[in-house]
């Protein structure tokens, strides 16, 4: 069995501690894992509005977290709460009149004269 291993070149053997560097770094200038979670909430209760965000990042090798908590007017909740349902209510608009003339042919309309029936 001796016999059978031949000499070879020298390797050069490196440290963990230095293999962890170089991993570190490589992470570090790597932009191809991040990650970003973010929760937000509005309440209102008795006349007040009370917002609540939270935000996690991991970015360029580290791992940044923000909280923000404030207490406002009603009147912004309502506001807010108005804002939303007229965006939701023009989306549905946009929907509908895309979508009645190829399911309702009917309703989109008279027909020319020169079009089979």
């Amino acid at each position: 069995m001796s016999d059978d291993l031949v000499p070879g070149d020298k390797v050069e053997i490196q440290s963990a501690e230095e293999d962890d560097a170089q991993t570190a770094i490589a992470t570090r200038e790597s932009p191809f894992f991040s990650f970003r979670y973010f929760y937000g909430s509005m309440t209102s209760s008795g006349g007040v509005t009370r917002v609540t965000a939270r935000e996690q990042r991991f970015e360029d090798g580290k791992l940044e977290h923000e909280e923000l908590e404030a207490t406002l007017p009603a009147t912004v909740y309502a506001t807010a709460a108005a804002e939303a349902q007229e965006a939701v209510a023009s989306q549905m608009r946009a929907l509908w009149s895309a979508w009645t003339p190829l399911l309702l042919p009917w309703l989109a309309g008279p027909k020319r004269d020169d079009e089979p029936r």
